[in-house]
Formats: structure tokens, C-alpha cells, sequence
């Protein structure tokens, strides 16, 4: 599949575009990426994204910011059963911001009606993936990333805060994770979708998603996809994805959340990384 992104330049006050740049993981191969912004790559946590100075590109122009061929891979995953909390490296960072808290005293007292601290970490893992699926429902969508509160006290939540409140419940467990942004691609669709509003194909036929990894002890990743499952178990979805499991319908564009970049001496926080964004 081939895909380029590109977009006409707005009027106004906004000063920067940037824009995650895809790579070769365990979810996909990125074959033959070019852009005519190579030079203004930045990296952000091990990310990769352009950085274009307005100023530097005529009003109105159309940027086409990259064009690559994606190979699809699916991702299957098991682990250890016999695993526990205790054989984590004892530097092992655990988040904790206004995104995902696992120190927050309501996720404390649900985390007592849920798997013992003392269980395999595959029980403590399934207990906060099911609690995810019985306690959310799926709504209210949003471009950036839904913090645990929002998804805790509402109930309603997008992909986001699905991944959120289970890395939040791990996180009350000493168990690390990181966000994974990116897009569906939906090979079904006919008519264009206008997706951060591309004025030429590109990234049409992708529908914006995010879901969870958790890290286990050997180094590994696990994928937790709560929010397609919600909808499968409630017939609203066919789409597959799961528990361990990623079917080959995926781009993904960058790990983690909450990313601090500066530019030109003034810092901007972003809570993912995931379509073009005009700062």
C-alpha cells in the first residue's frame, strides 16, 4: 500500500506544522519514505517528527509532507505466566502525570476489588483489561488523548481513555506501559474521509486510533486494544483486536504521550503524537 500525506497551509495566526513520521516496528515495514523535510526532523522519545516553519512556505501552498509504502504485519502475543511484579528491573519507570496516575486514591480503592498485588502479573494484566470492558462504554471521541479521570468519572471515553485508565490501574500495580497512536486503515472505504482536512489522497482511507502496550520483564511489549473489543463484544464493531493481539490493518505513527517540544525557545505540550498539527 502507498500511502503521502499533504495538506494546504491555513491562514492565520499559527506558526509551526508538525507531523510524526512512521517506522519500521513490529506492527509494519515503512519502505522507501521521502520527504522534501528530511532536514527538519526533531526527535521527540525515540519519535521521529517534521517540524516546518510557516513562515517558510508561501500562504495557501500545498505541502506534501512524506510519501512512503507500508507493509502491514499482524501481532501476536503470549507471556509467561509465571511472571509476577517482583521480577522487574527495579529502575523500571512507571508513569505518572495529569494522563495516567496510578497514585490517584479512587483507582486505589477500585484496585482492591480487583487481582492481588501478590498474583501472576497475566492475572493482574487480564484483571485491569476486563475491568476496562465492563466499566467503559465507547464515546465521545477526541482528537488528543482523554486523561483517566475523564474515563473514570465519566465512563464514556474514546480509545484514549481506555488505554489511560488500564495504564493508570497497572501503574497503581508498579506495572509500566506507553500509549500507541496511529490510524485504522480501512480498505472498505469509498468516499473520502477528510481526516485533518488533506485536500489530496493520502491518508483517507485511515481512521485515527490509539491503544496500550505493557511492558513485561524480559523487554517485550504487550498490546491491549480495550476499546475494539468493547465494541466487537457489543456487536457495534467487526474489527478485530484484542488482548495480545493486532490484526495487520495498522499504522502507526508513535509511541508514549504527554511530549514536550520546543521550538524557537518556546516549549508546547502535546499530548500525542499523531495527525499533522498547526501550532
Amino acid at each position: 500500500m502507498n500511502y503521502s500525506s499533504a495538506l494546504t497551509t491555513p491562514k492565520g495566526v499559527e506558526k509551526w506544522l508538525i507531523f510524526p513520521l512512521p517506522s519500521t516496528n513490529e506492527y509494519q515495514e515503512i519502505i522507501g519514505l521521502k520527504s522534501a523535510f528530511i532536514k527538519k526532523i526533531k526527535e521527540v522519545k525515540t519519535n521521529k517528527i517534521i517540524t516546518i516553519r510557516l513562515n517558510d512556505v508561501k500562504e495557501t501552498e500545498d505541502i506534501l509532507l512524506c510519501s512512503f509504502r507500508l507493509k502491514t504485519k499482524e501481532v501476536v502475543k503470549t507471556f509467561n505466566q509465571k511472571w509476577f511484579v517482583k521480577d522487574y528491573k527495579k529502575n523500571t519507570q512507571i508513569t505518572k502525570d495529569d494522563f495516567i496516575n496510578g497514585s490517584d486514591r479512587q483507582l486505589k480503592v477500585i484496585k482492591k476489588k480487583l487481582a492481588d498485588p501478590k498474583d501472576s502479573l497475566f492475572n493482574i494484566v487480564c484483571s485491569a483489561y476486563n475491568f476496562s470492558l465492563d466499566y467503559l462504554s465507547y464515546g465521545n471521541p477526541i482528537d488528543g488523548l482523554h486523561t483517566f479521570r475523564q474515563a473514570l468519572e465519566e465512563r464514556i471515553t474514546d480509545c484514549g481513555g481506555y488505554s489511560t485508565l488500564i495504564a493508570s490501574l497497572l501503574a497503581s500495580y508498579n506495572i509500566p506501559s506507553r500509549i500507541v497512536s496511529g490510524f485504522i486503515i480501512d480498505r472498505s472505504l469509498t468516499s473520502t474521509l477528510s481526516l485533518f482536512g488533506l485536500k489530496k489522497l493520502n491518508f483517507n482511507n485511515l481512521l485515527m486510533h490509539a491503544w496500550l502496550e505493557v511492558l513485561l520483564p524480559d523487554g517485550t511489549w504487550f498490546p491491549l486494544d480495550g476499546s475494539i473489543e468493547w465494541k466487537r463484544k457489543y456487536s457495534l464493531s467487526t474489527r478485530q483486536g484484542g488482548f495480545g493481539y493486532i490484526p495487520a490493518d495498522r499504522l502507526v505513527v508513535s509511541f508514549g504521550h504527554n511530549f514536550k517540544l520546543l521550538l524557537n525557545n518556546k516549549e508546547y505540550s502535546l499530548p500525542i503524537l499523531q495527525k499533522p498539527q498547526f501550532l
